[in-house]
């Protein structure tokens, strides 16, 4: 039993089997040889398909390796920065705390003197009501030691005979 076929080539031939492709020795080599033609084609576009994806792979990797190295520097950057901020931060409390020492000191002086100057005064007042308590003892001692007195008279002169 034959069979009609087309060919690949777009001839008609009488096949001999059902499973017949080609119509002539000729048309199968050429099949034969286009089939291993798009083999290698197949093959090449394959490897450079592989070889743009190793090369985006590396391409990645520099970038994740380039996004890495600035993230680094980055947090560097931001723990200088921080520890700069907090020795700052540090230097003004020590400031703030010696100005407030030196108040305190000040206060403490102010209120050192101000004591001082009040046991001063008191001692002085002490002292000068001694001293008059004395001028007054004294005069008492002497107006006591001196009985009589001279009266008071108009002139200026107490020695003249007038």
């Amino acid at each position: 039993m034959s069979f009609y076929k087309f060919c690949e080539c777009g001839n008609r031939f009488e096949a001999q089997r059902d499973s017949a492709k080609y119509c002539s020795v000729a048309c199968s080599q050429s099949a034969y040889r286009l089939r291993l033609v798009e083999k290698l084609e197949h093959e090449a576009y394959q490897e450079a398909k592989y070889a743009i994806i190793d090369a985006q792979r590396i391409l990645l990797e520099q970038k994740k390796a380039e996004a890495d190295r600035l993230l680094a520097e980055k947090q560097a950057r931001e723990e200088i920065i921080n520890e700069v901020r907090r020795e700052r931060e540090l230097k003004l409390k020590l400031e703030r705390e010696q100005k407030q020492e030196r108040f305190r000191k000040l206060r403490a002086d102010k209120r050192e003197k101000a004591i001082k100057a009040a046991e001063l005064n008191a001692n002085l007042y002490l002292l000068g009501g001694l001293a008059v308590l004395k001028t007054l003892s004294y005069i008492s001692e002497t107006m006591q030691k001196q009985p009589e007195i001279l009266p008071i008279t108009g002139n200026s002169d107490p020695e003249s005979p007038a």
